[in-house]
């Protein structure tokens, strides 16, 4: 038998369901018409029990509400402001001075003209100065005197405010609540079922990470099934994409790795 034949003869896929019966996507139990369902009989999307019509149905939840009440609040500031000022203008003082002996000279200044034409007036004259005496004046002692005497200062600077003011506070509401989703423990962006699944969403199986529609156990990537799948659009059991991971490989079977294979074992691109 050729590698062909072998595996077309080993090729199978595992749906993106745990358990049998399933037409949706992203369930764990059986005959769940919806998508990420846990149980059995679930026409609706997200729920978790039997026989549900609806979306997230049978699963718990609880919030709880309050709020502090608005309140008032207001205040009056009243005060007086008193800043003593105490103090002295020092004394204004003259000091003690003595104005020298100083001397005036008394003399006699005679004009006396000598040539004189009528109509015309003195043509020539002659100034003498004759002195009298000179007279000595001082010197004068001028006592140390209090111009201004000393001068306190003594006085408050009053000044009264009044700072009122009013208002309201609140309300504040404040609540917590929890709603559970199909699954439990899952972190991802749209809800799933299953356990500690970290993905896009509409996942079920347990440690699944990547992308949307994965089911099984420790898969990566996007609509994977089986366990440890690597990739996108892979089933079966340790195989590993060769491609990215928004390109489908479409590998199934055992430990494959490359694109576009099934069986056991095989690597490279198949037709």
């Amino acid at each position: 038998m050729d590698r062909a034949a072998r595996c077309a003869d080993l090729n199978f896929t595992i749906p993106a369901n745990l358990w049998q019966f399933n037409v949706g996507g992203g369930n764990i139990g059986g005959y769940n018409v919806g998508s990420a369902n846990i149980g059995f009989g679930n026409t609706g999307d997200n729920n978790f029990s039997f026989f549900w019509r609806g979306d997230y149905q049978g699963l718990a939840a609880f919030r709880y509400d309050s709020a502090v009440s608005e309140f008032l609040w207001s205040y009056d500031i009243r005060s007086d402001i008193e800043i003593p000022i105490t103090g002295t203008i020092n004394a204004i003082t003259q000091d003690a001075f003595t104005i020298a002996e100083f001397q005036i000279p008394i003399s006699l200044q005679v004009t006396v003209c000598l040539t004189y034409i009528p109509i015309i007036g003195c043509v020539l004259h002659v100034s003498i100065t004759v002195p009298i005496t000179t007279e000595h004046l001082g010197p004068y002692e001028i006592d140390a005197s209090v111009i201004n005497p000393d001068t306190p200062i003594d006085t408050v600077f009053r000044q009264s405010f009044n700072f009122p003011g009013s208002g309201t506070l609140g309300p504040f509401p404040f609540g917590f609540g929890w709603q559970q989703s199909p699954g439990f423990f899952n972190s991802t962006t749209t809800p799933s079922s299953g356990f500690f699944n970290d993905a896009a969403g509409n996942a079920s199986g347990s440690f699944n990470a990547g992308g949307i529609g994965n089911s099984g156990l420790q898969n990566f990537g996007t609509q994977l099934s089986g366990w440890a799948n690597p990739g996108n659009t892979l089933s079966g059991f340790y195989n590993t994409s060769v491609l990215n991971v928004m390109t489908q490989a479409v590998i199934s079977g055992f430990a494959n790795y490359g694109a576009q294979l099934s069986g056991l074992l095989s690597d490279g691109t198949g037709p």
